[in-house]
C-alpha cells in the first residue's frame, strides 16, 4: 500500500526512498534465515527505485504467504541460528523473527508515513485489519 501512495505520489524523498528499501531487505534477509539460504548475501542499506520496491514487495508477500502455510505449528518455536548487526551469533524462533519482521517493518512504516504528511502526502491506512482484508482467499 505504501509503495503503491509512493508511486501515485511520485514521491523521490531519500529518506523514504531509503526505510522503504531497508524494510525490504530486511524482509529478505529474515526469510533468508528461516529458509537456511546462506547462499544470498542482502545488503540492508541498499535502495532501490519505486518499480523495484513494488516489484520487492509483491515477491516478498508471495514467498511468506508460501512459507507460512508450508511451516507446520511445531515448526515456529524451532530455534534457528541467526546474527545480530554485528556479527553476533544467537538462537531465535521462527515466530520470534516473524514477529521482528512485523515490529519492524511497523516502526518504519510509521516514519515513513510521517515524512509523507509531513510532504502533504496522506499515507494510507495499513492497519493489520486493513491489510488482512487483502488477503480474503488466505483467512
Amino acid at each position: 500500500m505504501l509503495v503503491e501512495t509512493m508511486e501515485k505520489n511520485k514521491v523521490s524523498d531519500e529518506y523514504i526512498i531509503k526505510m522503504m528499501s531497508h524494510i525490504l531487505n530486511t524482509q529478505r534477509m529474515r526469510y533468508n534465515t528461516i529458509t537456511a539460504d546462506t547462499n544470498s548475501n542482502v545488503d540492508l542499506w541498499a535502495l532501490h527505485s519505486i518499480e523495484n520496491l513494488k516489484n520487492k514487495n509483491a515477491a516478498l508477500t508471495e514467498l511468506y504467504i508460501k512459507l507460512i502455510t508450508r511451516l507446520k505449528l511445531s515448526e515456529l518455536n524451532e530455534k534457528i541460528e541467526t546474527k545480530t548487526l554485528d556479527g553476533d551469533i544467537f538462537f531465535m524462533t521462527i515466530t520470534d523473527i516473524l514477529i521482528h519482521i512485523a515490529n519492524h517493518g511497523s516502526h518504519h512504516r510509521g516514519q515513513v508515513s510521517l515524512r509523507l504528511r509531513e510532504l502533504g502526502i496522506a499515507p494510507p491506512n495499513y492497519g493489520y485489519i486493513y491489510y488482512a482484508k487483502s488477503f480474503p482467499d488466505f483467512w
